[in-house]
């Protein structure tokens, strides 16, 4: 009987799964605050439902969140975001808190991103907004 099954090695070696992207700013952001600021990325239970500040139903097979934590202050997260997809990596729609979409522009706290690129460049705003770094200095100046 012949083989049907396509190579598994090759084709998904270069592809970064969103989560993988936030697995790596984490520990960047680890290395820049050497450790005093730390981010966790967690898989959203299968079973919770997506839901936005405007009630709108998220639809997606994967989830995590992006938490940030102080090493500092181990009681205290700020839930930075959320990433949900489907097996397809994108679109992958991001939740965030209303304070940050008002900063970026934003009505809605939900952002349908379609590509890896897109993806990348929504996270360096959100890295970089003020609203993240106010939450990062006040958790630096607690201890």
């Amino acid at each position: 009987m012949e083989d049907l099954w396509p190579d598994f090695n090759d084709p998904l070696e270069d592809i970064r799964m969103p989560h993988e992207i936030l697995n790596a700013q984490a520990k960047f952001l680890s290395e820049k605050t050497n450790g005093s600021i730390y981010a966790e990325v967690i898989r959203l239970d299968f079973n919770e439902t997506y839901m936005t500040d405007d009630f709108d139903e998220v639809e997606g097979t994967l989830g995590y969140r992006f938490v940030i934590r102080s090493r500092y202050m181990e009681h205290y997260k700020f839930e930075l975001l959320k990433i949900i997809h489907d097996f397809d990596f994108y679109p992958v729609t991001i939740l965030l808190d209303e304070k940050m979409c008002t900063e970026l522009g934003r009505k809605k706290t939900i952002f349908k991103i379609h590509s890896e690129f897109e993806y990348l460049e929504l996270l360096k705003r959100v890295f970089s907004s003020k609203r993240l770094l106010n939450v990062i200095t006040v958790m630096r100046k607690i201890n």
